[in-house]
């Protein structure tokens, strides 16, 4: 690693739900949301186009 380097750390969206008490589909919600204000934001999709992890 250099420094200014960036790591990320990705969780998926079961993930996320399980650790913040909420439902799966309220952080898709909320996922999909934010892709329409940062539609760069750092993705993992799968084959179908699916967001794998966040």
């Amino acid at each position: 690693m250099h420094p200014g380097d960036t790591i990320l750390v990705m969780s998926s969206i079961s993930q996320i739900a399980a650790r913040d008490h909420v439902s799966k589909a309220a952080v898709s919600k909320a996922v999909k949301k934010m892709f329409e204000k940062i539609p760069d934001a750092p993705v993992e999709r799968g084959s179908q186009g699916q967001v794998v992890r966040i």
